[in-house]
């Protein structure tokens, strides 16, 4: 028979460490523990390339008006422009011409043109001139007025009636004028008065100063303007013209 179990021994040293167990299974994830502290900012990096152009964007409001900026220099002057038409013809308010002879004339009869070789004065050269013994008138408003001087008569009671003759027309215009000697005994013939006229012309015309009747004369005598008690001055022929 078996007998009754005695004290338990003193434990024994420590023995030598067995070899490693293979490694157990992976256990399940853990809860995430809390964010650590940010770390400290890296060096920058290389510059990237250019993205495209973005679309453009709305014009903004205009802003306010600067301040005015100072003169600037005058720039050169440009070319002359074309020439304008050319415009109406204007009037020359008491415009005044005068025509004259500066020798005799013989051979004289009824319709003989008065000679005219001077012209004395003419401040309408646009509206009046004198060709030979004719003078040629602008459209316009005229008094003409003229004279033949003295006449050199062949037998008493001499006279030589003039006036003034529409070319353009072909007729007598105005009133006549005279020479006439003072009696039946005299030869020679002085100015009694001037051929006058005045009219409108509406077109260029052309007159003369003519004879219209001579009766014992041959000439207009040699202009003398002023004589003395033995050589009375009967004047010379002339035309005056004023445009109104």
């Amino acid at each position: 028979m078996t007998g009754a179990t005695g004290a338990q021994g003193a434990n024994g040293g420590i023995g030598p460490q067995g070899l490693v167990g293979a490694a157990g299974a992976q256990g399940a994830t853990g809860a995430q523990g809390t964010a650590g502290s940010a770390g400290a900012a890296g060096s920058q990096g290389l510059r990237g390339l250019q993205g495209a152009p973005g679309a453009t964007g709305a014009t903004g409001a205009a802003g306010s008006a600067g301040p005015q900026g100072s003169q600037g220099f005058q720039g050169a002057a440009g070319g002359a422009g074309p020439q304008g038409t050319q415009g109406e013809q204007g009037s020359v308010a008491g415009a005044l011409a005068r025509f004259s002879n500066t020798a005799a004339q013989g051979s004289i009869a009824a319709n003989t043109i008065v000679n005219l070789n001077s012209n004395d004065v003419n401040t309408a050269t646009e509206f009046i001139s004198r060709s030979g013994n004719s003078i040629t008138l602008a459209p316009g408003t005229y008094a003409l007025s003229g004279s033949i001087g003295g006449v050199t008569g062949v037998a008493g009671g001499a006279s030589v009636y003039f006036g003034f003759y529409s070319v353009t027309n072909g007729a007598w215009i105005g009133q006549g004028g005279a020479n006439e000697s003072s009696n039946l005994a005299d030869n020679d013939a002085g100015p009694e008065g001037p051929a006058t006229v005045a009219f409108t012309t509406t077109s260029v015309i052309t007159v003369q100063l003519r004879l219209v009747s001579v009766t014992a004369a041959n000439q207009i005598s040699s202009p003398l303007d002023f004589g003395t008690a033995a050589s009375i001055g009967l004047g010379r022929t002339w035309v005056q013209i004023v445009r109104y």
